[in-house]
């Protein structure tokens, strides 16, 4: 059997078509056999990335055409995610997003920094433990809103807002972290924090700015050019990614404003979905 999984694997490794195709079956495998259990297929996906993935089994290796199509993959998908989120909404449980936001990514960090202490680690480690226990996989929260179809649901902004406030918290926390590890635990470059923080700020700032005064005005020119309007928001999709990067948040933050403020009139409802 080993050896039969040890020819597979090497088979996969060294030939990236054949490591895509094996991905593929195993992903719809999966999604069928989570479906028939009623559970996201998401669900399944994520089961079988850890069991035939260098992890365990080793049948599928990650290569430079993975990561490419993996990220494309999450782009979409929060692209998506925004374009099914109404902006009124996400202002009007702002609130809850923050309360659950805030309380979502404290809660298991100080469990997890107390937890890792009493069992001796040093603070360094215990905040890096701390910090990777605490973070809120939005990309993997969107899906499962989706697959369970409750996109339309009250609670998807709750959730959805929450997990960017999350991963703004993260960010500032990782920022903190870094400069303590880097100048060997004597405290935060305060100077390298203040620019972060403000770079994140400047980023939500433009982005609201945008998504309210200028942006309407060319969805109401583009959405009698339904032509030109996919190629038109996918390009305001990669620009807020862009700007996201810059402001060195992840770029699946830009792609997911970038969509709440994307009109139906420009990109139809149908045409996202397929």
């Amino acid at each position: 059997m080993e050896g039969i999984l040890g020819v597979i694997a090497q088979m996969t490794q060294n030939n990236p078509t054949l490591n895509l195709l094996m991905l593929m079956v195993i992903i719809w495998t999966t999604g069928v056999l989570c479906r028939a259990i009623h559970q996201p297929p998401i669900l399944g996906e994520l089961t079988a990335g850890i069991i035939f993935g260098p992890a365990f089994l080793g049948l599928i290796y990650p290569n430079e055409m993975l990561n490419i199509l993996s990220d494309l993959g999450v782009f979409f998908l929060m692209f998506y995610a925004g374009l099914e989120t109404n902006p009124l909404d996400l202002n009007k449980y702002r609130r809850q997003s923050f309360a659950v936001g805030i309380s979502g990514f404290l809660i298991p960090f100080i469990v997890a920094y107390l937890a890792c202490m009493i069992f001796g680690m040093t603070r360094e480690h215990s905040l890096f433990i701390a910090l990777g226990l605490s973070i809120t996989a939005i990309a993997v929260s969107a899906r499962v809103l989706h697959d369970l179809e409750l996109s339309e649901q009250r609670i998807t902004p709750i959730i959805l807002g929450a997990s960017v406030v999350d991963d703004v918290l993260a960010l500032a926390f990782f920022t903190a972290i870094i400069d303590i590890g880097i100048n060997g635990g004597h405290g935060v470059n305060w100077h390298h924090y203040a620019i972060t923080m403000v770079k994140v700020v400047a980023f939500f700032t433009f982005s609201i700015c945008f998504g309210m005064w200028v942006y309407p005005k060319f969805g109401r020119f583009l959405s009698a050019r339904s032509s030109k309007g996919f190629t038109f928001a996918l390009i305001m999709a990669l620009l807020f990614g862009f700007l996201a990067e810059l402001a060195e948040l992840h770029i699946i933050i830009g792609a997911y404003i970038a969509g709440l403020f994307v009109s139906e009139g420009v990109v139809s409802h149908d045409l996202m979905v397929k």
